[in-house]
Formats: structure tokens, sequence, C-alpha cells
């Protein structure tokens, strides 16, 4: 919000931005692009196999599709030694943790393999509450979530 020097502006302006974004939100019609809505809201359920398009055949073929899970973090990489380097000896902590967590979903992002030519790429679908890998939507309970 932008603060003028009398109130009176300021009350005025900010009702106006508050109007123009619960227009938005009751119309619906580009809430989830300017942001509004939450996105995150929903349950995605992807199948096992996928029928989808592949770089490296260059047509469509059949996919495995797997979550994308981050592998171990290695002892020699670069990051890693300057943090210990620094770490080391007297002082405490030297680098600041992040204690503030607002996110409440991570994003998922989907590792799918070509069946015939076995080329692997990554699929962001983004955040959601409940990510299902090969099940159908009607089978999950309310309130269980996979990651």
């Amino acid at each position: 919000f932008f603060f003028f020097n009398d109130t009176a502006t300021t009350e005025i302006y900010t009702e106006q931005i508050v109007g123009s974004v619960r227009c938005v939100q009751e119309t619906g019609i580009n809430a989830e692009y300017m942001g509004i809505t939450k996105k995150s809201e929903k349950m995605v359920s992807v199948p096992k196999l996928r029928k989808t398009y592949c770089i490296k055949c260059r047509k469509h073929t059949q996919h495995k599709v797997t979550q994308y899970k981050k592998g171990q973090e290695s002892k020699a990489c670069q990051g890693r030694r300057r943090y210990d380097r620094k770490q080391s000896g007297f002082g405490g902590q030297t680098k600041p943790i992040f204690k503030k967590k607002a996110k409440t979903t991570k994003k998922v992002t989907l590792k799918i393999e070509c069946q015939v030519c076995k080329t692997k790429r990554m699929l962001m679908i983004g955040r959601c509450k409940t990510f299902i890998l090969g099940e159908a939507k009607g089978k999950i309970k309310k309130g269980e979530v996979f990651f």
C-alpha cells in the first residue's frame, strides 16, 4: 500500500484496492491468474503411466511417472566446505538459521521416463495439499497427505 501525508487519502486508496480484490474474487474470472485465490488447496492424482511427448523420440510415447526426491547432499561441495570452515572454532553459529516457515505445502515435481528410449525429464506440477501417485481420486480419505 501507498501511504500519503493525510490519513483520509490513505484510507480511500486502501479501500479502492481492497474493493477491486474483492470484486475479482467474487467473479472468479481471472482470480487464479492474478494469484488471489489459493490454488494449493487441491488434491492431485497422477497415474503411474502416462502418454506424453518424448523429446528424443520426437513423438508421443508411454512414460513411467515417479515423484522426484532430492538426493543426499555431497560433503565435498563448495558451499558445504565453506560453511564447515566458517563454523569451525569458537564463536557459535555464524550464519542465520531460518525459523519463520510460512508455506504449508511443497512444490511437487514429477520425474518422467520414456519407456522406449529411457530418456528422463522433470515436470513441475506446483503446490498441492495432497498428492497421490497411481490412485483414483475417490479412494483417498479426507485429510491424508502423501509427500
